[in-house]
């Protein structure tokens, strides 16, 4: 028998969504943020994570949206040096620096005895997985998203996962965080997370690879909502939770291969009243329709240069 709503309500309430964000990302962010109503989970859960220089940019939409807005240097000590002044690259200097502070926010988080789920700001969500990493994590201390690629162990990408609070888990993330410094900064994080596991394959023991069609990377982007018919009949489709735009550099390639598969949820794209046309209508909530109103005047505000793009998509919940 199924958990009741009421049921389902306090059990997600130990969790924690959380998004770490610089300056420059704020369509970004509201993507995400869409896509997680979208789904029909509590926005309440979000907690989005910036350094103060980027307090003007996402303060005031967090809030609008019900999440909470948490100030980096206020969790954790933070080199201000560090805190870019405008997106920064995969792979650059600059992001390799914001990228250390990935697994100390989670931990402190963890601390305050959240379950956590870590998305990058350019993972769209396409359909509640919470009920879904509430069953792993009951059996698996971390379930993290896997590139796809022919290695063993698994290539874990870092940009989507879910962590419980244990000894297995802090092991894991201590080791990181101790050994992501110095020269280890000159190169992306997960290559380090991976030799980890190599060193120590007792890790393997505690961590679910997602399956990729239920979390698909970037490459996987044609499998997510394909207009194509199989040529038989099928008895199942991919139905995946959410869809992670990486394997692609820049801004605008994200969005636009989110927009190709109508997981651009930002109706950026509005000009001259034209109606919107990349992914779902965003669901009336129990807020006030003044509320409602002034949200789509901002998301038209901060979000420039859009086309019309991609195709609507109506992604399974």
């Amino acid at each position: 028998m199924g958990m009741s709503v009421q049921g389902m309500s306090v059990r997600y309430k130990e969790w924690a969504i959380v998004l770490l964000a610089t300056r420059g990302l704020t369509a970004f962010v509201e993507n995400a943020l869409i896509g997680v109503e979208r789904c029909g989970i509590d926005t309440g859960l979000v907690q989005v994570v910036f350094p103060a220089n980027a307090e003007c940019e996402l303060l005031s939409l967090t809030k609008a949206f019900g999440a909470r807005p948490r100030i980096l240097e206020q969790l954790i000590d933070v080199n201000a040096a560090d805190m870019p002044a405008s997106y920064t690259e995969y792979g650059t200097k600059g992001f390799n620096h914001v990228m250390k502070y990935r697994f100390p926010v989670l931990r402190a988080i963890m601390a305050e005895g959240m379950r956590v789920i870590y998305a990058d700001v350019d993972v769209a969500w396409l359909r509640n997985p919470l009920p879904y990493l509430s069953d792993v994590l009951d059996h698996y201390p971390c379930a993290i998203q896997t590139e796809g690629y022919a290695v063993f162990p698994p290539s874990f990408c870092l940009g989507f996962l879910a962590v419980s609070h244990t000894s297995e888990s802090l092991k894991l993330i201590n080791e990181h965080i101790t050994r992501y410094v110095g020269d280890e900064l000159k190169r992306v994080s997960q290559p380090l997370f991976r030799e980890l596991i190599v060193e120590n394959p007792q890790h393997l023991d505690n961590i679910f690879p997602l399956p990729e069609g239920l979390f698909p990377n970037g490459v996987l982007y044609g499998a997510v909502a394909s207009e194509k018919e199989p040529p038989v009949a099928m008895s199942e489709r991919v139905r995946p939770f959410i869809i992670h735009a990486n394997c692609t550099g820049g801004l605008e390639n994200k969005r636009r291969l989110l927009a190709s598969i109508g997981a651009w949820f930002v109706p950026e794209n509005v000009q001259n009243g034209a109606p919107i046309t990349l992914g779902d209508p965003i669901p009336r909530s129990s807020r006030s329709k003044r509320k409602c109103a002034d949200r789509a005047v901002r998301r038209r505000r901060l979000c420039r240069g859009g086309s019309a793009e991609g195709r609507r998509m109506r992604f399974p919940r």
